[in-house]
């Protein structure tokens, strides 16, 4: 059987995983590389048994099934370890941001902290030894503290805690920074489902190689740039997204020292390398192997993409393979991507026709938009107006959602759920339109709870713009929340996955 296969078969990610642990126990699957760029390479087989011991000592330390277990580690093979671990123990993942130098007051960053652990009734929190001491004021008693460190790799793992598909595998949260936390919770049948869309439509094989320096605890780190590659059989290397910010060209370099044949950024990153990077640190850069970045947790600007693509197609990046996405925390990650192997989309559209008619009329000269793609296969995207009537082309209206990828709901949070879910489909509070099988977007009027990739506003970044998730003058976290209007629920024009 063919690796990236495997999650055909796979009803659960600790079911995925395992079978990658049977077929390429030995393939070396993840490497994490520091800041001089030293490598640890670690197996599926590795993996496991890391996880298998940070089960038991989650067991020993009496987690109940379906508790949730934050964990807050920077960029590492122990992040995979724990939250394989986490899963095998009967537990739930939630990543979570570490606090950052950029805080002055540790104060803030312990009570934001806080919040979430309190919201999220954790029964476990892993995490490493300094930080466990900071926070040790804010963590409720009866939760278990868990450091690396901690976890013996000899003690014998308990028998593991069977998972079902639509039980939940992991809690994607808000930072809490703007008020009460948000936690996004997601089934092992709506992670696999969106992987295997993912897959589809990109094509990844076991033979692609990932470099990436996304966190993690944002829902691009986890599924797309880690979850992804590992559970298709093929290479992941990370960096650290402190490193990344430091120095980007760690990126690009790593890009070239891999033969990367997949990556994910924002656009600011993007932008970063485009205008910031003097030509000599790009000496001998070779990207000709990478075949798709993946851009997409922001607005996507036109001059940042052709500028990107401008600059490093003397270094040998296809300009095809700049690939524009959509997606969000409720649909566990993607939701739509421009097909792979054609260059990004950009039209012109007549800016008083927009603002006058609601109208995406094409014009010479006026507003430049980029498309970010056709729905992936099981997912159905209307566009509505503020009464529920379907729209037609160029209409630009609200965009609602229907996949095999959505969210179970909001943790704790009846009310909010009832809002966003209506007769199975989601209200993502975004406005675009169609021009033919493609979507764009022109406005965010109002944000969702955990709005995840595409337009996370108010965001921070060393070029201005935003970094997927990060907030001002805090660590990098989720994006933060709107007012979401009533919800209605009409019968209307769709578009469907196309090929």
């Amino acid at each position: 059987m063919v690796v990236s296969d495997l999650l055909d078969q796979a009803r659960t990610l600790p079911e995925a995983f395992a079978a990658l642990v049977e077929h390429a126990p030995d393939h070396p699957a993840l490497t994490v590389l520091d800041r001089n760029d030293a490598e640890l390479t670690v197996t599926p087989r590795a993996l496991w048994a890391r996880a298998r011991a940070v089960q038991a000592a989650l067991s020993a330390r009496g987690l109940a099934r379906g508790a949730l277990v934050p964990l807050i580690l920077p960029t590492s093979t122990d992040v995979m370890a724990a939250y394989l671990g986490t899963l095998l123990a009967g537990g739930i993942p939630t990543l979570l941001a570490p606090p950052s130098n950029r805080i002055a007051d540790g104060n803030v960053y312990a009570e934001r902290l806080g919040r979430i652990l309190a919201h999220a009734d954790a029964g476990a929190l892993v995490c490493d030894r300094e930080l466990g001491k900071a926070i040790g004021g804010v963590a409720p008693r009866r939760m278990a503290l868990l450091t690396p460190a901690d976890i013996p790799l000899d003690a014998a793992p308990p028998t593991i805690v069977v998972s079902e598909p639509e039980e939940v595998a992991t809690v994607q949260y808000s930072s809490g920074s703007t008020g009460a936390p948000h936690g996004v919770l997601l089934s092992h049948r709506a992670i696999l489902n969106n992987i295997r869309a993912m897959r589809e439509r990109l094509r990844v094989t076991a033979a692609d190689v990932s470099v990436n320096w996304v966190p993690l605890y944002h829902d691009m780190g986890l599924i797309g740039t880690l979850l992804l590659p590992l559970l298709t059989g093929g290479t992941t290397v990370l960096i650290p997204t402190t490193d990344f910010l430091r120095e980007p060209t760690r990126w690009l370099h790593a890009m070239h020292r891999y033969h990367a044949t997949l990556s994910w950024a924002p656009n600011f990153a993007l932008a970063l390398c485009a205008h910031r990077l003097p030509d000599a640190d790009l000496v001998d850069l070779d990207l000709a192997s990478l075949r798709i970045i993946i851009v997409g947790a922001e607005p996507l600007l036109p001059g940042t993409l052709e500028a990107f693509s401008a600059r490093f197609a003397r270094y040998g990046l296809a300009r095809e393979a700049i690939t524009p996405a959509w997606g969000l925390a409720e649909n566990a990650l993607m939701a739509t991507v421009h097909p792979v192997d054609e260059p990004p989309l950009i039209e012109t559209i007549d800016r008083e026709a927009l603002v006058r008619d609601g109208m995406a009329r094409p014009s010479p000269a006026g507003l430049q938009v980029v498309a970010v793609g056709r729905p992936l296969a099981r997912h159905t995207i209307e566009i509505r107006d503020s009464a529920g009537r379907a729209l037609g082309e160029r209409q630009v209206g609200e965009v609602w959602l229907r996949s095999d990828c959505l969210f179970a709901g909001y943790h704790n949070n009846p009310a909010g759920t009832a809002e966003t879910l209506v007769d199975g489909w989601l209200d993502t509070g975004d406005r675009a339109y169609f021009a033919g099988p493609d979507l764009f977007f022109r406005t965010t009027s109002r944000m969702p709870p955990t709005r995840s990739p595409v337009y996370a506003k108010g965001a921070w970044s060393p070029s201005g713009s935003s970094i997927p998730g990060a907030e001002p003058r805090t660590s990098l976290s989720l994006p933060r929340h709107g007012r979401r209007t009533p919800t209605r629920s009409h019968v209307c024009a769709t578009r469907s996955a196309t090929r």
